[in-house]
């Protein structure tokens, strides 16, 4: 890479990139299906018993049908919840319409984010590389965590030029904190 490439995206969020980040790092990033589904598992054989234990045990039945509808209606109220909360946080961050959130560039030293605010001059934080959590690369965006619970939400039909571009930066600055998701990658 030449040492002078630097990449700013002017980055316009809406309630439909929100909620494609916000499921990915939830459900993928952090990884939350697996306790669900090693409860509603663990549910469904404590299931499985008590149906084998029906002609012996008074009740069994009953009990059988309890714990299987639990396994199922925890995740299924979960992804409810969850899905509720991303409609009010896209709506208390007033994402219906596109709007500009921040500009984030990217150069060989690291990672600047200026925030717009409205009637002064834009609010800017500057990273270098060393200091970042790690970046994803899943279909259509590139997600850079400065830290573990802050994230930079970077469309791919925002990039100036190739996305590809912004990714091997942050692949060759990263290294082993950059993760690409996409299939066959």
């Amino acid at each position: 890479m030449s040492n002078s490439l630097e990449i700013t995206v002017p980055v316009q969020l809406d309630t439909g990139l929100f909620r494609s980040f916000f499921l990915f790092d939830a459900l993928r990033r952090q990884r939350r299906w697996v306790g669900l589904a090693v409860f509603s598992v663990v549910l469904l054989v404590c299931a499985g018993v008590c149906l084998s234990q029906m002609g012996a045990r008074q009740g069994a039945l009953p009990m059988a049908i309890l714990l299987a509808a639990v396994a199922v209606a925890v995740p299924a109220v979960y992804m409810a919840l969850l899905q509720r909360s991303i409609r009010q946080q896209s709506k208390a961050l007033r994402l219906e319409q596109p709007h500009l959130v921040y500009r984030i560039t990217v150069s060989e030293k690291g990672v600047t984010a200026a925030f717009p605010v409205p009637g002064k001059k834009d609010a800017v934080t500057s990273r270098p590389w060393a200091k970042l959590y790690g970046a994803w690369r899943v279909k259509g965006a590139v997600y850079l965590y400065p830290e573990a619970e802050k994230v930079y939400i970077l469309p791919d039909g925002q990039v100036p030029g190739d996305a590809g571009d912004l990714w091997a930066l942050c692949v060759e600055k990263l290294g082993d904190k950059a993760h690409d998701l996409r299939r066959g990658k």
